[in-house]
């Protein structure tokens, strides 16, 4: 038997950072485009060059499960979801 109570909590949190995202697109396009981004619980965003640098930020500085990664493109693209199991594209 498992029990995934931190699921519904996690997906509740992406959500909240990923409506953060969409809400302030235009703003974070003119500051960060082509860069990616680490959204935290918090909503803090930090912007990196690389998928592996942001990763990496968002783990030792807030913990798996805690931020999301976006890359900051004029086009429609994946969520990356950081959990507490590792990468997960939406």
């Amino acid at each position: 038997m498992s029990f995934n109570f931190g699921k519904e909590k996690n997906m509740c949190r992406l959500q909240k950072q990923y409506d953060f995202f969409k809400r302030n697109k235009s703003g974070l396009m003119e500051d960060y485009l082509g860069q990616v981004l680490v959204i935290s619980d918090n909503l803090d965003v930090h912007a990196f060059s690389t998928m592996a640098e942001a990763y990496t930020f968002g783990a030792q500085t807030y913990g798996l499960g805690h931020f999301m990664i976006q890359q900051c493109t004029e086009q429609a693209t994946r969520v990356q979801v950081m959990s507490n199991i590792g990468l997960k594209v939406v």
